[in-house]
């Protein structure tokens, strides 16, 4: 193929069906092969164009169109810190194995949420909402998820406030300020955040509701701090299953993730996520 004609993204994909099920980190490594360049705060890394279109609308859209960057093999991004942009890649190169990368950094979660959302990445950002879930359903997490700069982050992303992420972290906030927490300095920051972002506050203001309307499911342990995560858990299924509605209790959030989307999505996306529960 003539790297200096556009891409026919189709043909490619059509062409190399085996891209889901191999793991080509060995080519990110090296760069062998590599027909493109992505420059991130001036570091180059050497990719690929079948497998950045292969998990990226945003590299879709770029590879089909006549724009510079297009004909000349390279773009440039001044702001992606290129650590995140290799973990990002990761998930591309992993050919369905494991995702590498810090799963149990909530703040490096968040950010790749974010780099996911703006290089259109769906199913980077599916895999990290169904890890949150999991991962913040443990209290001795939620004072970690609270952090004020974390939340910061999560609510001064207008997608990332509006999404799941944001009602994961509001519980989490919600229920460190409630039940956890009667430092008074750390709540006037909660509110704080409350005043600067609008949507926590009406989201932690609907987490207290349905806690309030749920009393009577909920218990206290011996040192009477609610457990809340049979509650938690139906609320956060609606949101991320929608219709599908509760799934059984031996279920897993991935593996409910998975149920809900096979009837709308291609097996190889299918491969990848049955395997990427593994690096959790």
């Amino acid at each position: 193929m003539d790297s200096d004609q556009n891409v026919d993204v189709s043909l490619i994909i059509s062409q190399y069906p085996f891209i889901g099920f191999r793991d080509f980190r060995a080519l990110l490594r090296t760069g062998d092969h590599a027909d493109c360049t992505i420059v991130c705060s001036g570091e180059e890394i050497r990719a690929h164009k079948v497998l950045l279109i292969n998990h990226s609308q945003y590299f879709v859209k770029l590879f089909a169109s006549n724009w510079k960057e297009n004909q000349e093999n390279r773009v440039e991004f001044a702001d992606v810190d290129p650590a995140e942009m290799k973990l990002l890649l990761d998930l591309f190169y992993s050919g369905g194995g494991t995702w590498q990368y810090p799963s149990r950094d909530i703040a490096m979660n968040v950010r790749l949420w974010i780099l996911a959302d703006r290089f259109l990445v769906d199913m980077a950002q599916q895999i990290i909402a169904a890890h949150l879930n999991d991962l913040l359903m443990d209290n001795e997490e939620k004072p970690n998820a609270s952090d004020p700069e974390i939340l910061d982050m999560v609510f001064s992303h207008p997608v990332c406030a509006n999404s799941i992420i944001g009602f994961i972290f509001s519980e989490a906030a919600c229920f460190v300020d409630q039940y956890l927490y009667s430092d008074r300095v750390y709540s006037d920051k909660i509110r704080a955040l409350q005043s600067k972002h609008s949507m926590l506050g009406q989201t932690m203001y609907e987490w207290c509701k349905i806690y309030a309307s749920c009393a009577s499911e909920i218990e206290s342990d011996d040192e009477n701090v609610p457990d809340t995560r049979l509650v938690r858990q139906r609320t956060l299924d609606a949101r991320l299953f929608g219709p599908h509605g509760r799934y059984p209790e031996e279920t897993t959030i991935m593996e409910g993730l998975i149920e809900s989307m096979g009837h709308q999505t291609s097996p190889v996306v299918m491969g990848k996520l049955r395997r990427l529960p593994k690096c959790f």
